[in-house]
């Protein structure tokens, strides 16, 4: 079954990605999706900690499952194997951050969303960045749904690629 997934960082020590979260929900409840936690680990001694902090934040929330990647393993065929329909990042005005996780996003071909701990969770408007890239065209029907289901309107914002 396809999920939503949530990823939680190192800086995050023992508390969920709240707004995160909180996307994840309203999106599980909308598109019928369970939500997993996901983290990635450094080294095997990294994946055990991680594996029992999520199995904790796991508890304390509404996410069916939770994975912990290895370093190693290719980000993008995790996702592709693991069937993900959408991945949430909650980041902090750290531009490093942002870039790191646009880095670990670019193979792939789901919707991945940012938010800020200080947002307020609101699809009514969706900025919908369009280059001449032909996988742009799978934008569309994502689009439309979140005008369908959330009443969303659109920014288009073409770029060059």
């Amino acid at each position: 079954m396809s999920q939503i997934f949530v990823f939680v960082d190192d800086s995050i020590e023992s508390s969920l990605p709240k707004v995160a979260m909180e996307m994840a929900a309203s999106l599980s409840k909308t598109y019928s999706k369970q939500i997993c936690l996901l983290s990635v680990s450094e080294s095997d001694q990294d994946f055990e900690s991680k594996s029992s902090l999520l199995r904790k934040l796991n508890a304390e929330c509404v996410a069916s499952d939770f994975r912990v990647l290895k370093r190693d393993e290719d980000f993008t065929e995790f996702m592709e194997q693991t069937e993900a329909s959408m991945l949430l990042f909650q980041v902090k005005d750290n531009r490093s951050q942002v870039m790191s996780y646009l880095k670990l996003c670019r193979g792939l071909r789901i919707p991945y969303f940012f938010c800020r701990e200080e947002h307020n969770v609101s699809f009514s408007n969706i900025l919908v960045p369009i280059t001449f890239l032909i996988e742009d065209r799978e934008k569309g029907p994502f689009a439309s749904s979140f005008g369908r289901f959330y009443s969303a309107g659109f920014h288009m914002c073409f770029t060059d690629g």
